[in-house]
Parts: C-alpha cells; structure tokens; sequence
C-alpha cells in the first residue's frame, strides 16, 4: 500500500514497477472501480478515466509489484559484475597482504567507466535502464 499526492494530472506515477495488479484505489475517501474510474497505465501509472487526480489529494493504492523470478539480463549483469570483481577488474589497483600480522590491504581506483565514480559500465547501465521508472507523457 501506498499514499500518494494527486497531481492534477490524468497519470498517477506508481512508486514501483512493473506492477502486477491493483487491488483497490481510495481518492480523497472515495473508493474508485478499475476500468470505470482508472485503469492500469505500461505497468506503472494509474490512468484516471474522464477526469485528473485531485491536485494536492491523497490516493491510497494497494497494489501487487515486482518479478515473479529475476529477470536473465539481470542474473547475467550480476554475474559479469561479480567476476569483476574476482578477476580485480573492478576498481582494484592493489593488493597487499602481510602473512605475520594476518593484515590485508585493498586500494581502490576511481572508476570512470560511466563518467562517474559507478561500478556499471555504459552497457550495464542500457540494460538497468529497462528497469527504471520512465517519465510519463
């Protein structure tokens, strides 16, 4: 469930994606009927039907979101990142270890594979980009 500030807009942005069922809406304490009052907008915004959410009201929504199971691009993104970092091609400049004192030492590179300091690389982030909220119209 959650509470959201109407916009005075016909789309309502849902927190999160992909949503897999709505099970009921409350505008301002009145409860709305999917497919007479809203309807269901690309897995991510309520669509009200004939009318705006009311600018500055409150929606409550019970809604069902997420995977049923985790999506392959994503599994296989996990693992190229993990092997990354095992082979030490992520962001390991140097290792250092001392076998008396059992003291390790890690340094770190700053990394400029997405033009900032991010672990994912230009073609990690166009698959995390399928993921992500995208603006409504």
């Amino acid at each position: 469930m959650v509470t959201l500030t109407g916009n005075g807009r016909r789309l309502l942005q849902l927190p999160q994606i992909p949503v897999v069922s709505v099970s009921s809406v409350v505008a301002d304490g009145a409860t709305l009927t999917r497919g007479v009052h809203f309807d269901l907008f690309e897995e991510q915004a309520l669509s009200s039907l004939g009318y705006s959410w009311p600018r500055g009201g409150q929606v409550v929504v019970t809604y069902t979101h997420g995977y049923g199971t985790v999506p392959e691009d994503l599994v296989r993104l996990c693992g190229q990142i993990a092997d990354r970092i095992l082979d030490g091609t992520l962001g390991v400049r140097s290792v250092q270890e001392s076998m008396g004192t059992k003291q390790t030492s890690v340094t770190f590179h700053s990394l400029a594979l997405a033009g900032d300091d991010s672990v994912f690389s230009l073609a990690d982030q166009r698959i995390l980009d399928g993921y992500r909220l995208h603006p409504l119209p």
